[in-house]
This record gives C-alpha cells, structure tokens and sequence, in this order.
C-alpha cells in the first residue's frame, strides 16, 4: 500500500494565519493617521472574518479528530461547508501573504501550501473520496502545534473557553488544545494521560505522542526545563510506556539536566543565536546512534527554536539559508514516524530563498530523497505528476547559474 505523505504539510501554521498574522502585518503599518485609520479598519474587519472562520475550524478539527463525527453520514453537508469555508480563507490568506513583509520568510511559502491542499481536500470530500480528504485533514493538530510551538513567539491561548464541539479521547482533547495554542490546558491533559489519570487509557501509540507533543511545548514554546523534566519522569514512572519510549525519556532526561546547568543567558546577535544551534546540533548528532535515533530529541528541539529566533531577526542574513536546512534537519528527526513533513517545507523554502547555491543543492537531495521514500510502496513508486513537475522546479532552482 503507497503512503501519501505530503497531506502533512496541509496547515502547518493556519492558526497562526488566523490568530496571529492579523496582527503581525498590522504592526508593521506605516505611522501617518491616514494609513493608521486603514489599518484599523482592516484589522476590524480581519477580526470579524476570523471570527467566522474560526467557529468553522473548531467544528472541524473537532471533526477530524473523532472517527465517529467525521464517518457520520450525518454530518457530511456540514464538513463540505467547512472545508470549502477553510479553502475560501486560505486562498485569501495566501493572497494576502504575497503582499505582507514577514519576519520569517516561510510563511508565504506554508500559506501557498495551505491553499493548494484545502483546495484539494475540498474537491475530493466532494467527489466522495471522503477518506482521503480526511487524510489530508487530520494533520491539523500535530502540525499547527510544530509550528505554534516552534519557540517562544506569539500568544498563549489558555485563558480563553475554546472547546471541541463533541467529546473526544484525551489525547485527542489534548492536540486541540494544542493546536489552538491553550498551551496551559493542552500540558494539564497531557500529563494526565501519562500519569494514566484518565478513565480512557491511552496506548503505546497515544503515550509516545503525548510525550513528543508535551515537550515540543515545554521546550520550545516554555523554555522550562523542570516543567520537561517532569513530563519525561511520568513517562518512564508510567508501566504502560513502551521500553523504547522509556530508553528514550532516558537519555532525553539526561538532556534536560545539562540544559537545566546553562543557567538563564540567552544570545542576542545573529552571529550568537548562529553559534548556538550550531553547538546544540553538535551536541545532538554526537548522542545519536543513528540518523533517526530520538536519543537527541531534547537539543533538537532547542535548535530548532534557537533557528527560528535567527530567522526572525536576520530574515535575510548570511546564515537563513543554512537556517532553513537546518530546520529541515531537525524536522526529520523530530516526527516520530515521519508522517509529517515540515522538512519538505524548509527544503524548498531553503532553495528559494538561496537559489544556485551549495546548500541549495544539498536542500534538494535531501526534499527528493523525501519525496520518493513519500510515494513508495508495495507496489513501488509513483510520483504524481504535479510533484515531478515541483521536483523540476526546484531541481533546476538549485542547479548552479549557467
């Protein structure tokens, strides 16, 4: 059986388009009164489609997330409406994006994503490939939390009543809360389900994903070391977790007791934040086995935000194109069964953003390497032709200027 693995670039940052973009592109607004009123008014009239929009994406992350909602032929009329509502707004959105300066060069590049695959999620639900618009969909939590979490950037949702529609598993509750960024509500849950609190007793596989979402937050978005520390203890306290996954909280814990003796200083320049991811990359590959060994999860996770805040400060200096790869790296470890594909998205935003260059090349191989290992199966590989038609693009992008 072929496994379709890009679905999981599907909405990789959608809340934060929603909760956050708004107003980021705002407050970078020209100062005169005139063009302050403008901003006010589009912001208001952001506010109002977002708030429309918003309903529509809880009921269908709620959706998602339950096979019994999503399977009920009962509540197929309302899924169309919200996948269309869904690629209606991406579309807007991704417009809107070739006209806003970000801090971070990727954004156009996930919004573009996002457009192309609500569109495609749209048009299957309604030629009644239901299962693979789903799977396309049901992404939404897991990458919407690698992006909202990938360090200590935008706001913290918790204090706000956002709840799922319809009652789900706990750690299914706890990746909506992740994913509409109530960091607070989303950590609460996910200790409960490793603590084996809940009346519904997460598996081997909800375990592992409860403490590889959990420390994504703690780590990145926090920056708490004994808020990681305790979430890694429950696991391996927890008899129902795997060994791999205690052999793994292991070494992970033995990460964030080093982390915990830096003390408190953070760099400031670019160059800084360059020689920190470098050092926390070092590091990681050192307590690596091999290439996908989790062992270094924790200085993964750390460099990961560590190059976001280069990005942010220095979208077009010297060191964002290795940035970009390097993000990519750290993804390709970071997903735990690689069913995301946040790297994809670096790779090409690397290319793009450094065209003709030696690290451009290198972000190819390693986006073709993906692609392929995407769309191979029992019955071999097959590329559809608009991902060959990508792969050339971004081929010929890499090569050197003639």
């Amino acid at each position: 059986m072929m496994i379709r693995k890009i679905p999981g670039m599907v909405v990789p940052v959608l809340l934060t388009l929603i909760l956050c973009a708004p107003y980021s592109s705002l407050a970078q607004a020209p100062s005169p009164h005139t063009q302050s009123q403008e901003a006010g008014t589009e912001k208001a009239q952001w506010k109002k489609k977002m708030q429309g929009l918003y309903q529509s994406l809880t009921e269908l992350l709620t959706d998602v997330c339950s096979d019994q909602r999503y399977n009920d032929p009962k509540n197929s009329s309302r899924i169309e409406r919200e996948i269309k509502s869904l690629s209606t707004f991406t579309h807007e959105v991704d417009k809107n994006s070739k006209d806003t300066t970000s801090a971070d060069p990727t954004l156009q590049l996930f919004s573009g994503f996002l457009a192309s695959e609500a569109s495609e999620a749209y048009r299957s639900f309604r030629d009644g490939q239901s299962g693979y618009a789903r799977d396309i969909l049901r992404s939404i939590p897991g990458n919407c939390l690698a992006c909202h979490s990938r360090n200590a950037l935008g706001p913290d949702f918790s204090s706000l009543p956002l709840e799922p529609n319809a009652p789900l598993s706990p750690t299914e509750r706890a990746s909506f809360f992740a994913a509409t960024r109530q960091f607070d509500r989303a950590i609460e849950t996910y200790l409960k389900v490793l603590k084996g609190q809940e009346k519904e007793k997460a598996d081997s596989y909800e375990l592992e994903k409860a403490v590889h979402d959990a420390l994504s937050i703690a780590v990145r978005f926090k920056g708490d070391p004994s808020l990681a520390k305790n979430i890694i203890q429950n696991t391996i306290d927890n008899p129902a977790a795997p060994q791999f996954l205690k052999e793994d909280a292991g070494h992970w814990k033995k990460s964030i007791d080093e982390w915990a003796t830096e003390g408190t200083h953070k760099a400031t320049s670019a160059e800084g934040l360059y020689g920190e991811a470098q050092r926390l990359l070092s590091h990681a590959k050192a307590n690596q086995m091999y290439a996908m060994d989790h062992a270094a999860d924790i200085d993964y996770l750390r460099a990961s935000s560590v190059l976001y805040d280069l990005i942010q400060m220095e979208p077009n200096g010297k060191h964002s194109g290795e940035a970009l790869m390097l993000l990519g790296m750290c993804y390709e470890v970071l997903s735990p069964r690689r069913m995301e594909n946040l790297h994809n998205i670096y790779y090409e935003a690397c290319i793009q953003h450094s065209p003709h260059s030696e690290i451009a090349r290198t972000c190819y191989r390693r986006y073709e390497q993906s692609m392929y290992f995407g769309f191979t199966g029992s019955s071999g590989t097959h590329l559809p032709k608009k991902i060959k038609e990508k792969m050339l693009e971004l081929w010929t992008q890499a090569q050197p200027a003639k």
